[in-house]
């Protein structure tokens, strides 16, 4: 606080503002003295660049009264912000008690500071969780404070506090602080969930289970209808690595069993094109996929094994992102272009097929040209046949 008769002149008075500011100096009234240097539009506009309270008051004003007022105005301040604190750490305390989950502790550390909180991931921008009622998503952006969380786990906290207010910096420290514990022990409960899915499909790879024995297994991860192993190649690169890529949350509901073994890594997961497309979005644009037929029976995992290993060999080949086992239709372009055009599949396991017979029936091969000559030559076959002791042989 001053009378202005300190002040410099008026071509120095930028300068002498900026050594304020730059020693901590919070802000600045100006009471004026009449033979104090009037303030010039330069100390103004310099106050206004660098968001410097500057203020006027009359020459009449007692400083020693607006220092009390500003005094316990900065004590009722402190107050609060401890109170504010302490209900924080009792609300989180009490969340932890009642053993209340997730959602339920931010929202006792919402209601402890009186903000409205929410969890957002940092890859996709989607809310995860929120304390408070849906607003207008622009509002929401605007008005609103994001910061980091530290950790594993790679998510913004965002809080909103009454109109045309900042949260606390202190409060808003012990928020994050509270936040990042909570995420971190998610994230190893997500550690823990990743191995036991890991030792699920460790078995199932080698045909020790078949996958109507962990239906329940699959029920717990969200996993139904319609199950395909997935064969996956990824590099550095993508908002997620082979290594963390569980801790997406969008691959939450539904979750993928994963498993990284003796260099190949496979993921079971739903048949559904968005949850795979989004699985190779997260590792990143060089990923490529192989997706086998849906298990069945007949298509038990380790036949599953083969069918998504060739798969993947054809997504490098091509190259494509993801590329499917003959018989699959798909919609989306980013899937294998023999999806849309299974003939090309069919040769090409059907030669080998042939191939394989040829070598077992020996002499006994004998390829026909058409199959409308080979069906009449069967029929005129057993039209002339004759009962006899001894079996005949046709085509």
């Amino acid at each position: 606080m001053t009378t202005g008769i300190g002040m410099p002149e008026e071509e120095e008075q930028s300068s002498w503002l900026l050594r304020l500011i730059q020693v901590g100096v919070s802000g600045l009234i100006v009471a004026p003295h009449p033979n104090a240097p009037t303030v010039t539009p330069a100390m103004i506009q310099t106050a206004d660049e660098h968001k410097f309270p500057l203020l006027k008051a009359p020459f009449e004003l007692e400083f020693v009264t607006l220092a009390r007022v500003i005094i316990k105005n900065s004590l009722d301040i402190e107050r609060e912000r401890l109170e504010k604190a302490k209900r924080i750490f009792d609300a989180y305390g009490d969340s932890l008690s009642r053993e209340a989950g997730g959602l339920g502790r931010l929202e006792a550390i919402a209601r402890g500071v009186g903000w409205d909180l929410a969890l957002v991931d940092d890859t996709s921008g989607d809310v995860i969780a929120t304390s408070g009622r849906r607003r207008d998503a622009r509002a929401t952006e605007q008005q609103s404070t994001v910061l980091a969380i530290p950790g594993r786990l790679r998510m913004s906290l965002r809080i909103r506090t009454e109109p045309n207010t900042v949260p606390d910096a202190l409060l808003a420290h012990y928020v994050v602080g509270i936040t990042a514990l909570e995420l971190e022990q998610y994230a190893r409960s997500l550690d823990e969930r990743r191995r036991d899915g890991e030792t699920v499909l460790r078995s199932l790879l080698k045909g020790a289970v078949e996958i109507r024995a962990i239906s329940s297994v699959l029920e717990q991860h969200k996993i139904a209808g319609d199950i395909v192993l997935l064969s996956i190649m990824a590099e550095d690169g993508g908002a997620y690595s082979l290594s963390n890529v569980h801790l997406a949350p969008a691959l939450r509901s539904p979750e993928v069993l994963l498993l990284q073994e003796d260099g190949e890594f496979f993921a079971l997961a739903p048949d559904d094109d968005d949850v795979i497309e989004t699985f190779a979005k997260l590792l990143g644009s060089d990923t490529r996929i192989g997706v086998s037929l849906p298990l069945s029976p007949v298509v038990g995992v380790p036949e599953a094994r083969r069918q998504a290993h060739l798969a993947l060999q054809d997504a490098v080949e091509a190259p494509r992102p993801c590329a499917g086992t003959g018989g699959r239709t798909k919609s989306r372009d980013t899937f294998h272009a023999a999806l849309q055009s299974p003939g090309r599949w069919f040769r090409k396991f059907s030669a080998r097929s042939l191939t394989m017979i040829k070598r077992a029936a020996g002499a006994c091969w004998k390829p026909w040209k058409h199959s409308s000559q080979r069906i009449a030559h069967t029929s005129r076959a057993r039209s002339n046949s004759v009962s006899t002791d001894r079996p005949s042989f046709t085509g």
